[in-house]
């Protein structure tokens, strides 16, 4: 403001520098000059007081500017504060978000091994219902015999009826014929009548013992089977402790005599000259990797003895179908090497496709045995599953190439040795592939 005071101090002449250069010019000049100095004079008043007047109005307009400015600020803090709540809020939403994934990934897992036990359970109740329903058509068939035998029974008590009910009304009317030819003999007829109604009343007493006696057969025939079907629970029961007998045992000389495992066992197998080997023989090789021993106990243990024995070195493959190749032989009664002594199965370890299984029809199983090529769950449910290839599958393929005629292999595949192998040579066997 001091600034354009002293601009235009500098630009608008003072009434005393008027009067004095009006003075120097001479007298004659002298009211012109006076009238001209106020006029400067109320010029400059009339400039500063609209000087003054823009300054006030420009004090006001940065007053009013710098309240704005102030309120502003204010909005900006008030903005800058909900914006840092609301990244606040973000960031703690994340965290959760985060924590609902890592429960959701629990949940998934927990839901699988639910699944899982779910699955077990329904096999579980499936066999067992498979078994009910067998105990229930074998019940059947036997109430059917009862019945069959009571209704025999009862038509041969209703035949002898029938006999006695046909002799008594042959004899009544032979009684009348009596009675209306020999008049003079009706006493005696009718003595002999009353004699024939006591021996009738007999008759239908001694009927009756028999069919309360036959009543009494039934009651001690029922009788009879209600202790052959406890008998027969107690039997299963008892064979279901024999096996779990068996598969402890088994476990034990597993363990004592070849170790904890994993168990492998190698087959060398020779083909026989043929056109597609140039008429030249041909060796071939594969390995099993056994079932762990507490998953198929008394199998696993039978196989692995026969290895150990060298049983099936010399013995062919010959038998070979759309879902399997196998190997058919007969149990050695010299050596004792013979089958399991009981049906094992285990839904766990089914005959999927490149599985081993063994054998067998009844409650024996092996020595036989078979690889799957196909998978062979449903089909060969219920065979021992003992183990799976885990290399040497180009060698199984050939054999199931092999030519055969009606499911007999036309030159069956020799093997000419086998032998357990160590965990890390197999690990370098399947590096190489």
């Amino acid at each position: 403001m001091s600034e354009a005071k002293e601009k235009l101090s500098d630009t608008i002449p003072t009434p005393s520098s008027t009067t004095s250069s009006t003075s120097t010019t001479g007298g004659g000049c002298g009211g012109i000059g006076f009238y001209g100095g106020i006029l400067q004079f109320l010029i400059y008043l009339i400039c500063l007081a609209l000087l003054i007047d823009a300054h006030l109005s420009s004090e006001a307009f940065l007053s009013q500017l710098d309240t704005t400015m102030l309120e502003f600020d204010g909005i900006r803090a008030a903005d800058q504060q909900e914006l840092n709540r609301l990244n606040q809020v973000l960031y703690e939403t994340d965290e959760k978000v985060s924590k609902y994934e890592v429960d959701i990934g629990r949940l998934s897992e927990a839901k699988v091994v639910l699944q899982k036990e779910l699955d077990d359970v329904t096999a579980d109740y499936q066999m067992k219902e498979s078994e009910v329903q067998r105990l229930l058509v074998n019940r059947q068939k036997l109430e059917d015999g009862c019945r069959r035998n009571i209704k025999s029974l009862k038509e041969e008590i209703s035949s002898v009826q029938m006999g006695w009910q046909q002799e008594v009304a042959s004899m009544k009317m032979t009684q009348e014929k009596i009675i209306s030819n020999m008049q003079g003999e009706i006493d005696r007829w009718r003595q002999k009548v009353a004699s024939m109604q006591l021996t009738q009343e007999e008759i239908m007493s001694n009927m009756q013992g028999e069919i309360d006696g036959s009543n009494k057969i039934i009651e001690a025939h029922n009788a009879q089977m209600e202790e052959l079907e406890q008998e027969r629970l107690r039997m299963l029961d008892d064979q279901l402790q024999l096996e779990l007998r068996v598969q402890e045992q088994s476990i034990y000389l597993v363990n004592s005599t070849f170790g904890e495992g994993p168990h492998f066992v190698e087959f060398h197998v020779l083909f026989p000259p043929m056109e597609i080997f140039d008429n030249q023989e041909m060796s071939g090789l594969f390995i099993v990797e056994i079932a762990p021993i507490n998953v198929m106990p008394h199998s696993v243990h039978v196989f692995l003895e026969l290895i150990q024995s060298e049983f099936y070195v010399g013995k062919t493959f010959n038998l070979s179908f759309r879902h399997i190749v196998g190997l058919s032989t007969h149990a050695d009664d010299e050596l004792k090497l013979k089958g399991t002594t009981f049906r094992e199965y285990n839904e766990n370890f089914p005959h999927k496709m490149w599985t081993v299984g063994l054998m067998g029809k009844g409650p024996v199983s092996g020595p036989s045995f078979y690889v799957s090529v196909v998978d062979n769950t449903k089909n060969n449910h219920g065979d021992p599953c003992i183990g799976g290839i885990i290399h040497g599958f180009d060698t199984i393929e050939m054999m199931h190439s092999m030519p055969e005629t009606d499911h007999k292999i036309d030159s069956p595949i020799m093997i000419t040795s086998t032998r357990f192998v160590s965990l890390d040579e197999v690990k370098v066997l399947v590096s190489a592939e």
